[in-house]
């Protein structure tokens, strides 16, 4: 049996992608990691905009017209395979994250990434409860 990956071009660019956005992300866990670790503290405000950064690249990427439109035109292929196949999963599962990133306004994200770099910097519980209570307010119901 022929499968989506090996006869469909557009999954192979869906894949590429996603290979993309993964790598930038990949990026950020790192240097989020570093900031956590190793980092001193007087380098917090350079990281927290390099981490913003590549945070709006990955998310301006992922929620782009180009994946949409990827997921809509393998929508008719993915049908004729079967449902627990992995190339059906890989287009089921973007297609439910690119719907809800797609609710996150990029244009808000600086906002966000302010309050978390805030928390980081202050390590504090208050600042990590005071994320909470934006992104609960702010997003209420979009991430669902």
């Amino acid at each position: 049996m022929q499968t989506l990956e090996t006869t469909h071009p557009k999954f192979l660019k869906l894949k590429s992608l996603l290979a993309e956005i993964n790598d930038i992300n990949a990026a950020a866990a790192l240097l989020s990691w570093d900031q956590a670790t190793y980092m001193p503290p007087s380098g917090a405000a350079a990281r927290g905009r390099q981490l913003a950064t590549l945070r709006q690249i990955a998310h301006g990427k992922f929620t782009d017209g180009a994946i949409a439109q990827l997921l809509e035109d393998l929508q008719s292929y993915a049908a004729d395979l079967p449902y627990d196949s992995d190339e059906v999963s890989l287009i089921r599962v973007t297609r439910r994250s690119y719907e809800r990133a797609a609710k996150f306004p990029l244009t808000s994200l600086p906002d966000f990434l302010s309050c978390e770099l805030n928390a980081t910097r202050s390590g504090q519980r208050h600042a990590l409860k005071t994320i909470s209570r934006w992104y609960s307010h702010t997003w209420k119901g979009c991430l669902t």
